[in-house]
C-alpha cells in the first residue's frame, strides 16, 4: 500500500475526516480522508505535514491519515 506525504488543508473534528493536498499536486485536494484517532484533534491544524496510507484501491474512501508533524 503506497503512502504519500501532503499538507492538511481542513479537518472536521466531528467526523474525524481530513482534507489533504498531496505533495506535488498544488491544485487538487482529497477530502473525506479518515484520520487515525490516535492523533489528537488539537494537532490537526491547517498547513501541517501529513502521511496518508492509500489503501489497496487508491480510493479516497479507503485512505487513512496516519501521521502528522510540523
Amino acid at each position: 500500500m503506497p503512502t504519500y506525504r501532503g499538507k492538511l488543508t481542513a479537518f472536521d473534528s466531528g467526523t474525524y475526516k481530513a482534507t489533504v493536498r498531496l505533495d506535488g499536486s498544488a491544485a487538487q485536494t482529497l477530502s473525506g480522508i479518515a484520520t487515525s484517532r490516535a492523533i489528537p484533534s488539537a494537532e490537526m491544524t491547517t498547513g501541517r505535514n501529513v502521511l496518508v496510507d492509500t489503501g489497496d484501491h487508491n480510493d479516497p474512501a479507503d485512505m487513512v491519515l496516519t501521521a502528522i508533524w510540523a
